[in-house]
């Protein structure tokens, strides 16, 4: 029926092309076929939405929803494509960055474990699963003060992670010399991670 100047420019549409089947207009974006959706928000009905490229590769978020009257009867449909390229962009950087932290702190050579605000284990990284003879599955979502005195016997961690979880300006630094299991002497270090709202502990031990 219509349609705006920037959609004339992301379809490649023209004014000669109102009047025609949406079916025998090629458009310019990574879906194969528009019709079914169509169908499905007449059908439905609702709003559909997903994200497409265009032919330059920038990301749009593609919503569908009925047209309705001022008698709330529907007419047709409202297609609607919002530029999503940058948050797309930033997501993936994100996700890169992640994997870069993830992979570095992989390859440190001394244990580091990232602790939940319930002191459950989110991360543990190789050298922590040498030092533990313990791997992923098994140390992953358990409780921190339980492993370490399972395994070495340090009684009362929880009350030191406690305090550095209420502080995030104090940091957490302790010995302890291993009298169960295995015979070893620790220096434990600690400290708060802030993100997205949440507290996060980052223990390495030496």
């Amino acid at each position: 029926r219509q349609f705006t100047p920037p959609m004339q420019r992301l379809l490649s549409v023209r004014p000669a092309d109102v009047g025609r089947s949406i079916r025998e207009i090629r458009i310019q974006l990574s879906i194969d076929d528009i019709e079914p959706i169509l169908n499905e928000v007449l059908e439905t009905p609702g709003t559909r939405e997903l994200e497409v490229q265009d032919r330059e590769g920038r990301w749009y978020l593609l919503r569908v929803r009925p047209y309705r009257t001022a008698e709330n009867k529907i007419e047709g449909l409202v297609v609607v494509l919002l530029d999503i390229d940058q948050l797309r962009s930033s997501q993936q950087h994100l996700l890169e960055a992640h994997h870069f932290t993830s992979t570095v702190v992989e390859g440190v050579p001394v244990p580091i474990v990232v602790l939940g605000e319930d002191f459950e284990l989110r991360t543990a990284n190789a050298a922590f699963r040498v030092l533990s003879q313990m791997d992923v599955k098994e140390l992953d979502g358990r409780s921190f003060p339980e492993l370490v005195n399972l395994l070495w016997g340090i009684e009362s961690m929880r009350e030191p992670l406690q305090k550095l979880l209420d502080d995030p300006e104090a940091t957490l630094e302790f010995e302890h010399e291993a009298k169960a299991g295995q015979k070893k002497t620790f220096l434990i270090k600690g400290q708060v991670l802030k993100t997205n709202g949440s507290k996060f502990l980052l223990l390495t031990m030496e």
